[in-house]
């Protein structure tokens, strides 16, 4: 049966390949049926399990590296991967290791770090990098998957207890060493408001910022933020699809970059349709959103507009922007050329895959450290 399995898994993927057939919302959807498959089987089955790591995750690997295959099902199949890879003994994970296939298949994933252009897409990669190989081990690869020594070093600090914090120290470094090539630029910003509600960051007392990520690749703004009823970090996600408008105001010392969607944003259990995000002027957001959003979704004449420094008050510049505001955001992108038209499956897929925090998505994990040289998923 698995085989039949494996069969149509290839077959769907090789159809998703096919211009044509890209937009083909039952073959996305068949694909994203495979990956909820393979998790069944390793949960409730032992053999199914152990043929599932050893051809599926070879098979998974490789669709995460094909351009071909649409962002959004790449990034849910190392999602899947990950979640394959939680269920892993010791054992498993160094005859992993040392599988030649696989010992490639590292390498392309490690590549694919540097250019993904999608920071939730770099941190489940370097998550698959940690749990298929053996902690002891991955400090001689990591000299193989980075010919940059810096990088290799930095990969070979994250600490599985603090994955998520020390994950982020080393995508910082690796994007920004990447200067105009790069293709995340993160940035820290003071404070951030969905329509009033003041977003607040993660609860981790070695995050050193709240950063907010231009992903050039899924043409998409994201960032965490903390949750105050569960103990993961949420996430808030502003793919160009769903993306009215968007203006830069600049104040004394500060830029406001203030996002219009047409399709609601929920957080914190708030819903709104306006992002603000509040930067030092040092940095160069309106390169940055250009580089996500194109410039024909810039409300003209905001990139430079001055406002005072009294509104830089939290609910006070709130309140009073929204009343110089003179168009909702539907109505400021009227008088735009138009939404960019993007196939349903990929709005589609792109806000199922999102619609959670990508931390509950199996991106990233607390890890235990059980032995000196080896960590295991809690």
């Amino acid at each position: 049966m698995f085989l039949y399995i494996l069969m149509w898994f290839e077959r769907a993927t090789e159809f998703l390949k096919i211009e044509d057939l890209k937009s083909n919302t039952s073959l996305a959807n068949l694909v994203e049926e495979f990956y909820d498959v393979a998790l069944s089987i390793c949960k409730i089955n032992t053999e199914g399990k152990r043929q599932i790591q050893d051809t599926f995750v070879l098979r998974l690997g490789v669709l995460v590296t094909d351009s071909d295959i649409l962002f959004c099902l790449r990034l849910e199949a190392v999602r899947t991967l990950n979640s394959i890879l939680d269920v892993t003994t010791k054992e498993e994970r160094k005859k992993i290791s040392l599988s030649e296939e696989l010992a490639l298949l590292l390498v392309e994933l490690a590549k694919l770090i540097l250019n993904a252009g999608d920071y939730e897409m770099q941190v489940a990669i370097s998550e698959a990098l940690c749990r298929m190989t053996l902690k002891k081990w991955r400090e001689d690869l990591v000299y193989q998957w980075f010919v940059n020594r810096d990088f290799a070093d930095s990969f070979k600090a994250i600490n599985d207890r603090e994955f998520e914090t020390d994950c982020r120290k080393f995508l910082n470094k690796v994007n920004s060493f990447l200067g105009d090539e790069r293709r995340v630029y993160t940035f820290p910003c003071i404070k951030a408001f969905l329509e009033m509600k003041e977003l607040y960051m993660p609860e981790d007392p070695k995050l050193e910022q709240f950063w907010i990520d231009f992903n050039v690749g899924s043409s998409c703004i994201s960032f965490f933020i903390n949750d105050p009823v569960g103990t993961l970090w949420d996430s808030i996600n502003l793919p160009s699809e769903n993306v009215n408008s968007y203006e830069i105001r600049e104040t004394d010392g500060q830029k406001i970059c203030i996002i219009h969607t047409g399709v609601p944003v929920f957080a914190s259990n708030k819903e709104g349709n306006t992002v603000k995000i509040i930067f030092d002027s040092e940095f160069d957001i309106l390169t940055a959103v250009k580089k996500i959003y194109g410039e024909e979704k810039l409300l003209k004449g905001t990139s430079s507009e001055k406002i005072g420094p009294e509104l830089i008050d939290t609910q006070d510049f709130l309140s009073l922007e929204e009343k110089e505001t003179t168009s909702s955001p539907s109505e400021a992108g009227q008088g735009l050329d138009g939404p960019v038209d993007v196939p349903d499956v990929e709005k589609n897929l792109y806000q199922e895959v999102n619609k959670t925090s990508p931390v509950k998505q199996n991106d990233s994990f607390a890890f235990e450290i059980q032995s000196e040289t080896e960590a295991s998923i809690e």
